[in-house]
């Protein structure tokens, strides 16, 4: 067997190289996930109610009870669905995912407390402040519903 020798510092440049070209591939994949999942979350949602917060909040503000009264009654009446309430944060809010979290609690916390909704129909869908789902970073402070059982 024929081995060739390459000197150091051509080694080093050529590796050099070969590691930026990893670095891109890996940014790539990244941007692609990120797309596929937007995609995914924009024609996924089958419920039209969504509710609105603002900027690093978790409360839900009173012009947002009538999306959270609609998706009771609807819950209500189609006992076999299971409704994932998907929650998501704008890139600007701090502690995004915890922040999500709060947000799918508290809507599922109404939900069942206040409206009666069985918490086995509801799924708590944190998706943080990565999944972007609108250029109008105002708009990404939303919870949004699918039922997973259509």
């Amino acid at each position: 067997m024929l081995a060739i020798s390459m000197p150091m510092a051509a080694q080093t440049t050529y590796q050099d190289q070969l590691n930026a070209k990893d670095r891109e591939i890996a940014e790539l994949k990244k941007q692609l996930a990120i797309k596929q999942a937007k995609q995914k979350l924009l024609t996924a949602p089958n419920l039209m109610p969504s509710v609105l917060f603002t900027k690093n909040s978790s409360v839900i503000n009173d012009s947002q009870m009538a999306s959270i009264e609609m998706l009771a009654k609807y819950a209500k009446k189609n006992t076999a669905s299971v409704i994932e309430v998907r929650a998501f944060a704008s890139n600007d809010e701090e502690n995004a995912d915890l922040l999500c979290k709060k947000r799918a609690e508290t809507v599922i916390s109404v939900l069942s407390t206040k409206y009666k909704v069985p918490v086995h129909q509801l799924n708590a869908a944190p998706y943080g402040a990565t999944a972007v789902l609108y250029d109008v970073t105002e708009y990404n402070r939303v919870v949004l519903f699918n039922d997973n059982k259509k």
